[in-house]
């Protein structure tokens, strides 16, 4: 994620004031159920209507505040998350052009097209909610625990004990999904590959009646990607019950309990519902914290192919050589040459030819016709000996 976080860098300001932006939108959100609970416990006993309506209009003025704030912040995070995006579409894009064909065969053609589109999409997405619940959730998480053991500690302490537990729910997803995402993106790199090499040799395939096959080709690939998502999205379906389970026992114990104390004269009635929203507020932000750590299992699954498409080393650098002073046109001196690096397609070829002359070269389906040409192309460089043109290497 280090390099996709680079792309960040010259859109600082913009994050920045978009997150101050948040801050704002969430205490706003916060202000609102402590006003809630001072109209209900100190302003109504005074039966004053004027007092009711100040205070009242202050709460109005907190959720206009929260809804605006909240709305714009959201179109800068979209603005950025799309530019940053566009950014590393554009460098993945030069990056598989200067790529080497070698290098290009390891990647392959579908996982090039998947990573350019799909991968960019969540990492897009990743950043999108990372700005908008990023800040957010955490602002209310932990200034909705703050407000609350100000209105009654007591309460406060048993809502606390269902956070580690969600903490570890969150955790265990996490670490289950990502492998899952990972191979899901794989898997589905098989699957475009299947459909790019239909819809290219459809022609083929109906003249020699390959159709019934390339079916099933499909249906297998298309199965296959089918069960890996059903087990991601089972691991990640697992997060929000759990959670709001949780968060549920929580909140009956608080029922629970202030009950006791109100009944007891320790706690005041416009407290118990003041927690009874801030809860509401802290249960939303544990579970826009649950939406974030899933969201960041496709960006981090994500980031991890596209850095490592964009950490490919550049394999075919220009040589420092001199011409040579020779009379011929082409000429290949002791190549070999092998795609995988095991099983030379090549051995020790060497031949000449002058301007003008023609040389004939015959042999069996993979025999290294084509892959002569390629390397008088330089689509690939010779893992040994060089190929030379008016004397001199292709490789400078």
């Amino acid at each position: 994620m280090k390099k996709i976080f680079s792309y960040l860098k010259p859109h600082r300001g913009a994050l920045t004031y978009t997150l101050f932006v948040k801050f704002l939108a969430s205490m706003m959100d916060l202000f609102i159920p402590f006003i809630l609970a001072i109209i209900l416990d100190d302003i109504v006993p005074q039966r004053k209507p004027s007092l009711i309506y100040l205070w009242g209009g202050g709460m109005a003025l907190c959720a206009i505040l929260s809804i605006t704030l909240n709305i714009y912040a959201n179109r800068m995070a979209a603005a950025t998350s799309g530019k940053v995006t566009r950014k590393l579409r554009h460098d993945l894009f030069k990056k598989l052009g200067d790529t080497s064909m070698a290098q290009f065969d390891r990647v392959s053609l579908s996982s090039a097209v998947s990573r350019l589109t799909t991968d960019t999409y969540n990492i897009n997405q990743f950043l999108n909610r990372t700005q908008r619940m990023g800040v957010r959730a955490p602002i209310l998480l932990i200034g909705g625990l703050i407000l609350t053991s100000i209105l009654d500690i007591r309460l406060t302490l048993v809502l606390a004990l269902t956070l580690p537990i969600i903490t570890l729910i969150i955790f265990f997803v996490t670490r289950y999904s990502v492998p899952l995402y990972d191979k899901q993106q794989t898997v589905l790199d098989k699957m475009v590959r299947v459909m790019q090499e239909n819809i290219v040799g459809v022609r083929v395939i109906k003249a020699l009646s390959k159709t019934p096959y390339e079916q099933r080709r499909f249906d297998g690939v298309n199965q296959q990607l089918s069960e890996v998502a059903r087990k991601a999205g089972g691991v990640v379906a697992l997060s929000n019950p759990l959670s709001s389970l949780t968060l549920n026992l929580g909140l009956t114990a608080v029922v629970l309990t202030g009950a006791y104390l109100v009944n007891a004269g320790l706690s005041r009635p416009g407290s118990i519902i003041a927690f009874m929203n801030y809860f509401t507020i802290i249960s939303n932000a544990m579970m826009g914290i649950t939406r974030i750590f899933i969201m960041s299992s496709k960006g981090i699954a994500s980031a991890r192919r596209i850095e490592e498409m964009l950490d490919l080393p550049e394999d075919q650098p220009l040589l420092l050589a001199e011409a040579e002073d020779s009379p011929w046109h082409i000429e290949f001196d002791h190549v070999s040459f092998s795609y995988n690096g095991v099983e030379d397609t090549l051995t020790d070829i060497s031949f000449r030819l002058k301007q003008g002359q023609t040389l004939g070269i015959i042999g069996a389906t993979g025999s290294g016709k084509t892959t002569l040409t390629n390397l008088l192309l330089r689509l690939y460089d010779p893992s040994s000996g060089r190929v030379l043109l008016n004397g001199r290497d292709l490789r400078s």
